[in-house]
Formats: structure tokens, sequence, C-alpha cells
């Protein structure tokens, strides 16, 4: 049953951690257009003007607070950062479990070299 086990483990250690970087480009992905709304939506708040030309935010703290407001306004932008956080604690539990294979693993070894031949059996 040891045998097997550490037969197996490390199969099971490599594809969890390659299922794990693909949740972290993913999240990175994502994380990249909320970047990029931001900057779009930034942009046109810094350049919106009035019928007579004047920007209609003209301080820094309309502008920030102006891009507040439409972030809590847009459901794409809401649901895409709920999704940045769902990957987020997916890869926290990915990380836990990857540690848990790995620690199971070394336990296997060391069991292996107290007992000798009698635990791979």
């Amino acid at each position: 049953m040891i045998k097997e086990k550490l037969l197996e483990l490390p199969l099971r250690i490599f594809n969890e951690k390659k299922d794990l970087l693909i949740l972290m480009n993913d999240l990175e992905i994502k994380e990249a257009f909320i970047k990029t709304w931001e900057v779009v939506e930034s942009n046109k708040i810094n350049n919106e003007v009035d019928k007579e030309g004047k920007l209609i935010y003209s301080s820094d703290v309309k502008r920030k607070a102006e891009l507040e407001k439409r972030k809590l306004e847009n459901e794409d932008y809401k649901n895409l950062l709920n999704e940045i956080n769902d990957y987020k604690m997916k890869i926290e539990f990915k990380k836990i479990y990857i540690e848990r294979l790995t620690n199971e693993q070394k336990n296997l070894r060391a069991l292996c070299l107290i007992e000798g031949d009698d635990a791979i059996e």
C-alpha cells in the first residue's frame, strides 16, 4: 500500500501544481482586464466636458469619486471582482491541498526509512 502511494503521489502532486499554474494564469488575465477597465474609465472621466467645454470632474477627488461610483454601478465589473475573489480562494485551497500531498509523501518516505522493507509491502 505504501509503495503504491509513493509511486502515485509524484504524478498527483505534478497535476495539482499544473492546475494551480492554470488558475494563477487565469487570475492574472482577469486582474489585467480589471486594470484595463479602470484605466479606460479613468480616461473617460478625465476627458468628460460639459456643453461649454469645461471639465466636469476638475479635481482629483471628484475624478476618484466618479471612478468609484462607476465601479459600484457596473455589473460586469462587480461580477469580475467576484470571479477574482473566487479564483484567489481556489488558489489558496489548491496550495493547501498540494502541501497536504507533499506532507503525505514525506511521511510515507519517513515510514519506509523507519520500518524498512516491511513498510513498503
